[in-house]
């Protein structure tokens, strides 16, 4: 059985809220309040760590330094998660070979200049 999991951010803190307290509320109000809801992909990162789209993730394949160690954002698309990447998307990838380094509203700096 899948395990639906969510995780929030407040969008004027930047900061993740204590999951516990949120989940015990009200969804729609929290939204209004200006949280933001990030799912869990069901994926695990090469260390163990859960994945949320929106996290921002360290793809290393050690292929070619070109599309390795490039920070991709993980995002829903029609038929699943994808790596968002700079030039390219990835939509077949290997989560043993990811690394999470943060998301895009703790950590925003890491994607700067990279579009």
């Amino acid at each position: 059985m899948r395990e639906i999991k969510f995780r929030a951010v407040h969008k004027e803190a930047k900061g993740m809220a204590n999951w516990n307290l949120v989940k015990t509320m009200q969804m729609h109000r929290l939204e209004d309040d200006g949280f933001i809801f990030m799912q869990f992909t069901e994926l695990l990162d090469k260390y163990g760590k859960e994945i949320y789209e929106g996290d921002i993730v360290l793809y290393d394949r050690n292929v070619h330094p070109s599309i390795d160690k490039l920070h991709y954002v993980v995002e829903w698309r029609t038929n699943g998660y994808v790596l968002n990447g700079y030039h390219n998307d990835f939509d077949n990838f290997d989560s043993e070979m990811l690394e999470v380094v943060g998301n895009i509203y703790e950590n925003p700096e890491l994607l700067e200049g990279k579009k």
